[in-house]
């Protein structure tokens, strides 16, 4: 374009705000929300291996609320480096949490101290790597690219991004997917359950 005398303009059609110039916050945010996720799995069955199902549902969906709603008074008003629908935001965040601490509790419970390490692989070091948080879609290995739409922190991550630059194209299936991450441990832990007091 330069060689022929024209000079291209360019437009931020949803620019970045001022306090994230480098449009890292979802990805921040994200990886902050899925440790916790998996801490809470994680210590909720140590401290309280015999607790109902009931009840184990019952905490992890207050604590992904608390997570949703502390993660969106951080990341959208406190600091608004997360721009979009503070509700919106809160919803797939809390949904990301809900769905870490529910694979990690899972992963716990088949496999003891081995689920821990498991759990440790796919959210926090494939989930995060492939999650294009830190580098776009296009930039990953062509391996990667299932990975970044399946596990928990890619789909949040991609979902939160929509939610601001696509009109919110992929954020229903993106709460399908979270969702589903988070209901079928349930449903197989208890399962497990049901087996050992039959047993």
């Amino acid at each position: 374009m330069r060689r022929a005398g024209q000079q291209l303009t360019v437009t931020a059609v949803v620019p970045l705000t001022a306090q994230d110039t480098r449009g890292r916050a979802v990805d921040h945010l994200a990886f902050a929300v899925v440790l916790g996720g998996f801490l809470f799995g994680i210590t909720s069955y140590q401290v309280a291996p015999t607790l109902s199902l009931r009840l184990r549902v019952a905490s992890s969906v207050l604590f992904a609320a608390a997570a949703g709603f502390t993660g969106t008074v951080i990341g959208a008003v406190a600091f608004d480096a997360v721009p979009g629908s503070a509700l919106g935001t809160g919803g797939l965040v809390a949904l990301l949490a809900l769905a870490a601490g529910a694979v990690a509790a899972v992963c716990l419970r088949l496999l003891d101290g081995v689920g821990t390490v498991l759990a440790t692989a796919v959210l926090l070091v494939l989930g995060a790597a492939t999650s294009t948080g830190s580098d776009p879609q296009e930039h990953l290995p062509a391996w990667a690219a299932p990975p970044a739409d399946v596990l928990p922190p890619g789909v949040a991550v991609q979902a939160l991004r929509d939610a601001v630059h696509s009109a919110g194209d992929g954020v229903l299936r993106a709460v399908g997917v979270l969702a589903l991450w988070s209901v079928l441990p349930s449903a197989v832990i208890a399962l497990v359950d049901a087996r050992a007091r039959r047993g």
